[in-house]
């Protein structure tokens, strides 16, 4: 087990190499009083969303220590952002939604592959952090299928419901 030990010796600043001026702590320094929560983005950078959904696709997350004010935004970056012009996002709440509902059979990301790449930023009037995040567009559940507990399903080749007896 390690003991934290106070710093407790006197602040000397020396101005002129004749003269220092020493001041003594008012109270000892601990180093575990130095550290201190930073502002940072908290949310995940993955997402996932229904084919054809509407509403927040993702919700951007801050934690400012100091208390500021956060606004959000998605930066313009073509190659850190490529898709954010399907986007929108709430500046006060965070709240990120697609501006058309999304397409499974008919990508339009950047790269057709239905992983749409955005990044958020966060700005608390001091510093803007930025986050790429990755927005998946679920692949939709054919009627009749039945789910199973991995994510596939069970669907026959008619496109009729299977029994299944356990």
């Amino acid at each position: 087990m390690s003991v934290e030990r106070p710093l407790s010796r006197p602040i000397v600043i020396v101005k002129n190499a004749d003269s220092p001026i020493t001041f003594p702590l008012a109270r000892p320094l601990v180093r575990s009083n130095l550290y201190r929560l930073e502002f940072s983005i908290t949310s995940s950078a993955l997402a996932n969303f229904e084919d054809g959904g509407t509403g927040t696709a993702y919700t951007v997350a801050a934690a400012d220590p100091d208390g500021n004010t956060i606004t959000y935004g998605l930066l313009t970056d073509p190659v850190l952002s490529p898709d954010r012009s399907l986007f929108n996002i709430d500046a006060v709440t965070g709240a990120v939604s697609f501006l058309s509902p999304p397409s499974y059979g008919a990508p339009v990301d950047a790269d057709l592959d239905n992983v749409y790449v955005i990044t958020v930023t966060a700005n608390n009037t001091i510093t803007t952090l930025t986050k790429q995040v990755s927005i998946n567009v679920l692949n939709p559940i054919p009627a009749g299928a039945i789910q199973l507990r991995d994510g596939s399903y069970l669907l026959d080749r008619a496109g009729n419901n299977i029994q299944v007896r356990v």
